[in-house]
């Protein structure tokens, strides 16, 4: 019940909800009783707002805000702005943020789910999960998440791509990237991730411990990396830059050198054995990714024998056993070797 009373000529109004009372004054009494009743169905209902409350902002305005002073002090912040970019593209996205139900965000992953693969699906739903979070927790906004009222998109337990052999030599020899050869290698040789060695610096390597220290990672932690003979032999081959980083390249043109050599070395590979009238090899130079050289990475280190689980997991930065066996694929047929001996 609203509990009204009168003071100075006036009747004052207070419906008590969880968050604290709501209240307001009135000169009749009637229409006191009217807004109180009013208030506590619209409280009951869901659909009450607290007044002052920008309500009306969509969410491509509320995406908009987000990228701006969220996600702009994320590390990985180019690549999630386009990612943000892309929701924004959708129709939904002119809804206001207290409009928009789960039955909308579930037609948007259903929308999705046939163009995209589900991991990116579940990436996309997060953003606009966390957008909400903001709306409702920092922009005094009154709605509720829908992403949390819906089914997200099953992913599968990572990839398990490793590198046929002379795969990746057929890769580096179709790329027309100076600079895609040398990341790449090291990729196989150290297992750092592509973000991790384009912004290696001159100051970083010691070669004297053959190390490599890496001091902003993906997760945070700082982490110093062994150096094998052949990654010691492809930084050694490099030039001195003036600003003192290894490679002058970026992520996003070093994915791009990827997939374009992978095309074209795909074409070459098909085209040799139509000549030669081969049946080309399953899944040779097919769905391969740059980061699947990290996988092939962590693998070869524990097929060397030499190193445990955590020392495998210093070198590339898992945090736990878990993540480090999703990206741990051992060769069935080097272990058959080492079986027979």
């Amino acid at each position: 019940m609203a509990n009204i009373t009168e003071r100075n000529g006036k009747f004052h109004v207070r419906v008590y909800r969880k968050e604290g009372a709501v209240c307001k004054s009135f000169n009749l009494k009637k229409d006191a009783i009217a807004w109180g009743r009013q208030t506590e169905a619209d409280i009951q209902a869901g659909r009450w707002k607290p007044p002052g409350v920008n309500n009306a902002i969509t969410l491509r305005a509320a995406l908009s805000r987000y990228s701006q002073e969220i996600t702009a002090a994320k590390k990985g912040a180019a690549q999630e702005t386009c990612v943000i970019n892309a929701i924004m593209r959708n129709e939904c996205a002119t809804k206001t943020l207290v409009s928009l139900k789960p039955a909308d965000i579930a037609a948007l992953r259903d929308k999705w789910l046939k163009q995209l693969a589900p991991a990116t699906v579940r990436r996309r739903l997060a953003i606009i999960s966390h957008c909400f979070e903001i709306a409702r927790k920092e922009w005094a906004i009154d709605t509720v998440n829908p992403v949390n009222l819906i089914r997200k998109p099953t992913v599968s337990n990572g990839r398990n791509r490793r590198l046929y052999p002379s795969e990746l030599e057929a890769v580096l020899e179709a790329s027309g990237s100076s600079e895609l050869k040398p990341v790449a290698q090291l990729a196989v040789e150290t297992a750092m991730r592509l973000s991790e060695i384009i912004r290696l610096r001159w100051t970083d390597v010691d070669f004297k411990t053959r190390t490599v220290t890496l001091r902003d990672t993906k997760n945070g932690s700082g982490r110093v990396v062994p150096l094998s003979p052949e990654a010691i032999a492809i930084l050694q081959g490099l030039p001195r830059r003036i600003d003192r980083g290894v490679f002058s390249t970026s992520g996003p043109s070093i994915s791009q050198a990827w997939t374009r050599a992978v095309e074209r070395a795909s074409k070459v590979y098909q085209r040799e054995c139509s000549t030669s009238g081969t049946t080309p090899r399953p899944g040779y130079l097919t769905d391969l990714h740059f980061h699947d050289l990290r996988h092939e990475a962590t693998s070869r280190l524990f097929e060397r024998g030499v190193f445990g689980a955590m020392e495998v997991a210093s070198i590339t930065g898992h945090k736990t056993l878990h993540m480090l066996s999703r990206y741990t694929h051992m060769n069935a047929a080097r272990l058959a070797e080492k079986l027979a001996q």
